[in-house]
């Protein structure tokens, strides 16, 4: 049989009726496409909306993203012994580079998450409908920060929109496509170690919140 439409309560009530079998084979696919889309859409608003499951992802993420910190970023610069004994490793340097590159955008992710559960935890009502997040769509991290109203010093300021940058083009992609006008766009704030101290104390404020 083929459905007049594809539309959500037209494909439920032929399937009440008929059973999803007797759907013309060409429409079983799409069929199932728009059951499985609104699945999804009904388990994302129950989902999005319990501030407890960002949390849990911004743990997985910042767990990640200690893990990199901690086993390639606690040495940077020369020390005396390479400037004496001229053994700087040019390869092991990239590789630090490279890391802190990575940790800037597993960091923002936790950050982001954070920032969105503390959100949530106030006004969640406002902000997940039809299977979307409403006003969220944004990986800014200090605009989602100030959503929170949590105490944001101007250095960390700086870090929120390193992480930003990070999020959004430099720790995915080799370059941007396109420049926000936010100040985020070339990630040239990033700063040692500064930016990791401030990560620290953004998501210790972040959980604060989320604990409340």
């Amino acid at each position: 049989m083929v459905l007049p439409d594809f539309e959500l309560e037209t494909i439920i009530k032929h399937i009440h009726q008929h059973g999803f079998e007797s759907l013309d084979p060409s429409a079983q696919d799409e069929a199932n496409r728009v059951l499985q889309d609104h699945v999804a859409r009904e388990s994302f608003e129950e989902i999005a909306a319990e501030p407890r499951y960002w949390k849990q992802s911004g743990d997985r993420l910042l767990a990640a993203a200690n893990l990199v910190r901690a086993t390639h970023l606690t040495n940077w610069g020369l020390s005396i012994e390479d400037i004496l004994h001229g053994t700087f490793d040019a390869a092991a340097a990239r590789t630090r580079h490279d890391m802190h590159i990575v940790y800037l955008f597993l960091a923002g992710l936790s950050v982001e998450n954070y920032a969105k559960g503390a959100i949530m935890r106030a006004t969640a009502k406002d902000h997940v409908q039809d299977g979307k997040i409403m006003g969220l769509k944004s990986h800014d991290c200090l605009a989602l920060a100030k959503q929170t109203k949590m105490a944001i010093t101007m250095s960390e300021e700086v870090t929120l929109k390193c992480l930003s940058a990070h999020i959004e083009w430099r720790g995915r992609y080799p370059t941007r496509n396109k420049y926000n006008g936010n100040g985020s766009g070339n990630g040239s704030g990033s700063r040692i170690p500064e930016d990791y101290v401030n990560v620290d104390e953004i998501v210790k404020k972040l959980l604060a919140i989320l604990g409340r």
